[in-house]
Order: C-alpha cells, then sequence, then structure tokens
C-alpha cells in the first residue's frame, strides 16, 4: 500500500480519528480564547479549514480509487 493509499484510504476508524481531532482543535480554540481572553485564530482555522479539505480529499480519492473502474479509458494502477 502506498503513502497516498494510507493517508487517503477512507475507513471508519480514520473518520472517527478525524472527528475526534476536529473536536479536540475547536475545544483547544475555546478554552485558550476562554482563558487568556485573546483570540486565536490558528487552532480555530486548522479545525474549520484543514480537516474537511482532508475529509473532502479522501472521500474524493476513496470514490475514484474504489468506485469507478479502470475500464472506462482510465490507466491501470502501477
Amino acid at each position: 500500500m502506498t503513502m497516498i493509499d494510507r493517508t487517503l484510504r477512507l475507513t471508519w476508524r480514520k473518520g472517527l480519528l478525524m472527528a475526534a481531532i476536529y473536536a479536540a482543535l475547536l475545544a483547544a480554540h475555546f478554552l485558550v480564547r476562554g482563558a487568556y481572553h485573546i483570540d486565536e485564530p490558528i487552532l480555530f482555522l486548522a479545525a474549520n479549514l484543514i480537516v474537511p479539505m482532508w475529509a473532502i480529499s479522501a472521500a474524493v480519492y476513496t470514490f475514484d480509487d474504489v468506485m469507478i473502474s479502470p475500464a472506462r479509458g482510465r490507466r491501470p494502477k502501477v
């Protein structure tokens, strides 16, 4: 299995892991904001940009890899 498969192939474990990471990043953002009374955008942006971008990329990659057959004019896997 190649690195891209390990990173982007969707499984229920990866989905749960990314949901937990998303919740942890949002919780950390609100904890930092509440404790220090500063607006901290890095954790918020990571939760709301990076996690959904990974999820969309993984969904498209998994759909392409599993559902679209190589017989439809695509080149075979290496």
